[in-house]
């Protein structure tokens, strides 16, 4: 994989930004992807079983994060069962630096 280089990056995304069929292309992405996803939920669901599926979805993300740390220690204690090792930080430079010694050791 190339290596990007932060002044390089920010040279070619301003010239993304500004090149109009990028941004034409990217416009008709998202607009087939909202046209696309409201057919399939008009043709699959009903509004009443969108709307429960929506607010079950909800229940769920507010229980795990409201229990994170019982779903963290189970997802750990399963890669660890299968012969995983599961890293954990507790910021994002904690994490940056996990990352950089498992690279150094590869």
């Amino acid at each position: 994989m190339a290596k990007v280089k932060s002044a390089a990056f920010k040279k070619a995304s301003a010239r993304a930004v500004r090149d109009e069929g990028i941004q034409h292309a990217l416009t008709h992405v998202m607009d087939h992807f909202t046209e696309a996803r409201a057919e399939a939920i008009a043709t699959d669901y009903s509004d009443e079983s969108w709307e429960a599926m929506r607010t079950r979805a909800a229940a769920i993300k507010a229980h795990t994060i409201g229990n994170l740390d019982y779903y963290l220690d189970l997802a750990d204690r399963s890669v660890r069962r299968n012969g995983g090792h599961v890293h954990f930080a507790d910021d994002a430079a904690a994490a940056t630096q996990i990352v950089i010694d498992i690279a150094k050791r590869h």
